[in-house]
């Protein structure tokens, strides 16, 4: 019982303290310390959290800590820790949510951007492909966020210099969000 109670604790710490998001490259050097002093201890936590307790809120909550972990190392551009601690948390996230769910096609997202930083353009097109096939089959079709990885597929085919293929990309953006916005906000 004091186990419990003491993991409950710690995890509770945690998750008041570790950054959410990614931590801007202006922030102070106080934050990004303050990040890498908790993170192995963090991840470590959750992995405890999520075997010894069941139930979507607590897994949740371990995925939680898992991906905004890989929002910290992406933020400092370690971005294989950044990938294995978001694909960590978007397993947890799929077995809660099922594999067709915003959050589940937000996170593919950013597993392909952390590919792209690493020049990984195969790694990073196969998680762009599978966020765009998420987004497409979710039912209140447009998402801003499938513009967002549209233009991410799009800089990826700028950045290996097929320009072509990086105009479609961008002008199905640009018709995602003239749909949400409307053309005169465009």
């Amino acid at each position: 019982m004091i186990k419990n109670y003491w993991l409950e604790l710690c995890f509770n710490l945690i998750e008041e303290n570790i950054p959410k998001g990614v931590i801007p490259y202006n922030e102070s050097r106080h934050i990004r310390t303050k990040f890498e002093q908790i993170s192995d201890h963090a991840v470590t936590v959750a992995k405890f959290f999520q075997l010894k307790y069941s139930g979507e809120n607590k897994q949740g909550r371990a995925a939680d800590v898992f991906i905004n972990a890989g929002f910290g190392h992406y933020s400092t551009a370690n971005y294989d820790n950044a990938i294995r601690l978001y694909i960590n948390g978007l397993n947890i996230m799929k077995s809660i949510l099922g594999s067709e769910h915003q959050k589940v096609a937000f996170m593919c997202g950013n597993i392909a951007l952390a590919y792209q930083e690493q020049s990984n353009f195969e790694d990073a097109v196969k998680w762009y492909d599978e966020a765009l096939l998420i987004y497409e089959k979710l039912p209140e079709v447009p998402y801003p966020e499938a513009a967002s990885i549209l233009n991410g597929i799009g800089l990826l085919h700028h950045e290996q210099s097929e320009y072509g293929k990086a105009m479609e990309s961008f002008n199905k953006a640009l018709e995602i969000c003239e749909k949400i916005l409307g053309e005169k906000m465009i």
